[in-house]
């Protein structure tokens, strides 16, 4: 029983650890953020401006689902002692699925005209990627490297 607990406390560890160092890192590195904004004429910006309203607000209807089934686990009369760890687990997890499933009104790309501003995207795209990465390989590093310092 202790085991199970281990397990599903370590995965939602990993998992939330590399979310928050996935923030941490974008807000710290916005460069490639503010460089976009930069190239964009007005039109544009107010389309920017609505795609990432209409993101933040997929992001948190993941994030409503997500906290009413964690609820519903802690809640439940399951003979899990790592309960909270699930109900973490499972937060994330539908979070980022309804996130990625609710469909997307329009994308940034087919607004992009110069040269410049596609290049901005991409690397804005590409930076979001090394973040996620990065988060990732900096929880797994940890997990195996704080023990030794305990």
């Amino acid at each position: 029983m202790k085991k199970d607990c281990m397990k599903i406390c370590t995965i939602f560890y990993i998992f939330f650890v590399t979310y928050l160092m996935m923030f941490g890192l974008t807000v710290v590195f916005s460069g490639d953020l503010k460089h976009l904004e930069n190239v964009l004429d007005d039109k544009q910006k107010n389309t920017y401006y609505k795609i990432k309203k209409e993101r933040l607000n997929h992001f948190y209807k993941g994030l409503g689902v997500g906290s009413l089934i964690g609820l519903c686990i802690l809640l439940s009369n399951m003979k899990v002692t790592s309960k909270y760890c699930l109900a973490g687990i499972v937060l994330i997890l539908a979070t980022t699925m309804i996130y990625y499933i609710l469909p997307k009104s329009d994308y940034m790309i087919r607004h992009l005209k110069t040269e410049e501003q596609k290049i901005a995207w991409m690397t804005v795209h590409r930076n979001f990627i090394k973040k996620k990465i990065a988060g990732f390989v900096g929880v797994i590093v940890l997990y195996f490297c704080v023990p030794l310092f305990i």
